[in-house]
């Protein structure tokens, strides 16, 4: 029933997501993909990702699509020499149509930068930074095992606007082991103070495979307690509100006009792919869509692309039910909700008569205004529970 709606429609514009995946040091909490090393094979990798998305294009047929944002994810993208960023960004620029105005969006982590660096990555075609600053507090970042100090941040984004940035993002994490929602409240407002023009605000989970699992494990590891938690989102987000931050999805702030276009393009379910270890990849063009996911193993990775094959581990062809969790799970984190009408067209259901969407309805947790439904603010958070329950339904 999906291949309807992308049958009859152009595909939009495409996003770029490019996974860097080497740090300065592994944090204790951290879950991503990403090598701790003291020499990159910056250059080796480099020209893996560009034969990754010359295969890509032919393979996928994207020839004709244009890029409207970039991303360059890790592990800590800043570690790259701005010449890097140049090759990467030209080079995806002579294969695809980029647009004019398209969002090129960077990971600077605080200590791997100098106001030249960031001029450089500003030359080679960065508009947007996000700097992941995650606390305002140094016994927060000796918490997190983070290798920066405070006085890296502000130093980071004074350069930062010193080296022409204009477009800011800042990456904030709570709910730090030892944190109060006293202590959280006043590092918003340290933050607030800085006039960055969007702020990503992340509850601090316990991932698999990580030190902190095992800390936890072992009954070591102090997280706030749950009634904190719940403080600090709901009284931190009521901040960043009344100090003129649009909060457009459960983890997101942004001044309008700010808001991530790269992200949104995950949250409205439209077209990316993924590029470097691990990156995962989304296109609409056939069908309900197909999903697929590179290697991640640093090694398998490059030696894949050294023998002219795609490193991916799987490519799958999504069923309608599938693509419907997949519109469910992404745009119920908008604020602004999913709409019943759209759903229906493609998939041909009504989800507002399901039982279990009515009694969230009537619980408080969801609500409807004309052809849109949204989580309330209490439905915000309860959010991974409540989309663990609709997928059943």
């Amino acid at each position: 029933m999906c291949s309807r709606e992308s049958g009859n429609n152009p595909p939009k514009g495409l996003g770029i997501y490019i996974h860097i995946p080497f740090c300065v040091r592994k944090c204790p909490y951290c879950g991503f993909n990403s090598t701790a090393t003291d020499n990159i094979p910056e250059s080796a990798y480099i020209e893996a990702v560009l034969k990754e998305l010359v295969l890509l294009i032919e393979e996928e047929a994207l020839h004709n699509r244009t890029v409207e944002t970039i991303y360059l994810g890790g592990g800590t993208p800043s570690l790259l020499l701005p010449h890097s960023v140049d090759t990467l960004l030209n080079t995806i620029a002579r294969s695809l149509a980029v647009a004019s105005i398209a969002e090129v969006s960077m990971e600077i982590n605080p200590g791997t930068v100098d106001k030249e660096r960031l001029k450089g990555f500003r030359k080679a075609g960065i508009n947007r930074i996000v700097i992941g600053i995650q606390s305002m507090s140094q016994a927060g970042l000796n918490a997190l095992g983070r290798v920066h100090t405070v006085e890296d941040s502000l130093t980071t984004f004074h350069n930062s606007i010193e080296a022409g940035f204009t477009n800011i993002g800042v990456d904030l994490i709570y709910a730090i082991p030892g944190q109060t929602h006293e202590d959280w409240l006043k590092e918003l407002s340290k933050v607030v103070s800085l006039g960055p023009q969007h702020i990503s605000t992340y509850e601090l989970t316990v991932e698999e495979g990580t030190p902190f699992e095992r800390l936890e494990r072992d009954g070591t590891l102090k997280m706030p307690e749950d009634e904190a938690i719940v403080r600090m989102y709901i009284e931190g987000s009521a901040l960043l509100r009344e100090s003129g931050y649009l909060h457009y999805e459960i983890s997101n702030f942004a001044i309008e006009g700010y808001q991530c276009r790269h992200n949104l393009k995950y949250w409205h379910s439209e077209d990316y792919v993924g590029i470097g270890v691990a990156a995962h990849s989304w296109l609409r063009g056939w069908g309900c869509g197909v999903r697929w996911h590179n290697t991640e193993n640093l090694t398998a990775y490059m030696e894949s692309l050294k023998l002219g094959r795609l490193p991916r581990v799987n490519r799958v062809e999504l069923s309608p039910a599938e693509t419907l969790t997949e519109r469910l799970l992404m745009g119920m984190r908008l604020s602004e909700g999913i709409s019943h009408g759209r759903i229906k067209a493609e998939f041909g259901i009504s989800i507002r008569e399901s039982s279990r969407w009515k009694h969230l309805v009537a619980e408080g947790l969801l609500e409807e205004d004309g052809d849109r439904v949204r989580f309330t603010q209490r439905g915000m958070l309860l959010s991974n529970e409540i989309l663990a329950l609709l997928m059943r339904s």
